[in-house]
């Protein structure tokens, strides 16, 4: 399909518009606000990090053959 088939413009413009507004409103956050967000993607991460631990750990007990 070529450029002059297409029925719409490519999208340009609104994703641009969707970045530029993002930026601006992360801008008017206050510094204290951003760190208790990150804090608590800190703890989500660590969370996930022991949950996915524990989970590959019981799936590689299930699978290892019984030795008794």
């Amino acid at each position: 399909m070529t450029r002059g088939d297409r029925p719409l413009p490519d999208p340009v413009v609104l994703p641009v518009l969707g970045i530029a507004s993002c930026v601006v409103l992360a801008t008017q956050i206050e510094a204290a606000v951003w760190l208790r967000g990150l804090a608590i993607v800190a703890v989500g991460t660590v969370l996930a990090a022991i949950s996915a631990a524990r989970r590959s750990k019981r799936a590689a007990e299930e699978a290892a053959p019984d030795a008794g």
